[in-house]
Order: structure tokens, then sequence, then C-alpha cells
């Protein structure tokens, strides 16, 4: 799976979609947080991307600058180099 954490450090607008599910948004207060999850693919957008931090799988993640927006999807993907593992991999967009 997996697993999206993000803490507001400023105020950010986070959308997202979880395994093709619809959009879902939100703003995140200075301070507050969410975890997201998904098995196979989450899409992932950011309004104000320096002003959060980021964890995917329990390691950080710089998204961007603050007032920056910033969009992408983090998809699980076959290691290239031993298709008995998969890779979890971010596309920006």
């Amino acid at each position: 799976p997996i697993h999206f954490y993000a803490k507001a450090l400023e105020k950010v607008w986070i959308g997202y979609s979880s395994d093709g599910a619809p959009l879902k948004d939100f703003i995140l207060e200075p301070g507050k947080d969410i975890s997201l999850r998904a098995q196979t693919t989450l899409s992932i957008q950011v309004g104000n991307a320096g002003g959060v931090k980021v964890l995917v799988n329990g390691r950080e993640m710089v998204l961007g600058s603050p007032g920056q927006v910033r969009s992408g999807i983090f998809k699980w993907k076959k290691d290239l180099r031993d298709d008995s593992r998969k890779v979890l991999v971010f596309k920006a967009q």
C-alpha cells in the first residue's frame, strides 16, 4: 500500500484521488495533519507545496516551494532490476 502523511506548516490546499476514486479536496490549517492510503495509485495536488511536511511510506519528501502548486501520481511499478519486486515512483505532472 501507499501511505501519504501531510502536516501543514502553513495553510495548504490538498486534492487527492485514491485508486481511481473521485477527487476529494480540503484545506489544512497550520498544525493540522492528514493520512491518506491507497493500494496501487495515489493522485495528489497540493497548493502551497512548500507549506507542508510530507512523508510517503515513512520517507520525507519535498513537494515544492512556498506558494507553488504541485501535482503528481504515486504508483507501484515493477523494479526493472528485479521482476519479483515493486518500487514506488512519483511522476510529477
